[in-house]
């Protein structure tokens, strides 16, 4: 892909979300691929991913094995190429992954690195590069918020963070709806969910 592949999405770590960004990615107009870069076991990863995606398009999904807080594995995703990047960490359970949120800081201060080493070798590479990043505690994200490289991050980098569970909330008490499997294979439907005032309602009569 280092040769081949351009405009592509990056997405770093596979957790429950990796799927709806693999797809959303691919519906986009410019996408070619999704590189997805994870420290699981790639297959058992692959199989993960497939059994979330019934209408997945195996050649324009290509998986790497890496460590996020590696430089020399980051710098082998060509972020150059890519048209944005998904910082998300592997499953907050998985094995080593206590420190989700500093591995996710410490990933993105390596890209930031790469992208500053790459504008000096690459004068007509100029370009800011959209780098979402998941931060699983508001504290995490606050405390970061004090670092030398967040007030650095806009020379280089579109910087984007993120918290699924806020996410969520948003669905839930603001836009009222979630797009869900059907239950066939490549058909989807809209969840309303009922308004957070008809919760409150419930608890009051019990």
């Amino acid at each position: 892909y280092n040769v081949l592949f351009d405009k592509y999405v990056v997405i770093i770590g596979v957790n429950e979300q990796t799927a709806s960004i693999v797809r959303q990615s691919l519906k986009r107009e410019g996408v070619k691929y999704v590189l997805i870069q994870t420290r699981k076991d790639v297959e058992k990863a692959r199989l993960e991913l497939e059994l979330k995606m019934d209408d997945i398009l195996e050649d324009q999904i290509v998986f790497y094995a890496g460590e996020r807080t590696s430089s020399e594995d980051l710098e082998k995703l060509h972020l150059e190429k890519a048209i944005e990047v998904y910082i998300l960490g592997e499953d907050i359970n998985y094995e080593n992954e206590k420190d989700h949120d500093a591995f996710n800081a410490n990933c993105l201060e390596h890209i930031s690195n790469y992208l500053k080493d790459y504008k000096q070798i690459h004068k007509e590479w100029n370009r800011r590069l959209r780098v979402h990043v998941d931060f699983e505690y508001q504290s995490t994200f606050t405390a970061f918020k004090a670092t030398h490289l967040y007030q650095k991050l806009d020379r280089d980098i579109e910087f984007v963070p993120f918290n699924v569970h806020e996410i969520w909330a948003k669905k839930v008490l603001v836009d009222n709806f979630a797009v869900i499997h059907s239950g066939k294979a490549g058909e989807f439907k809209v969840q309303r969910y009922k308004p957070i005032d008809t919760y409150f309602d419930q608890i009051k009569n019990q």
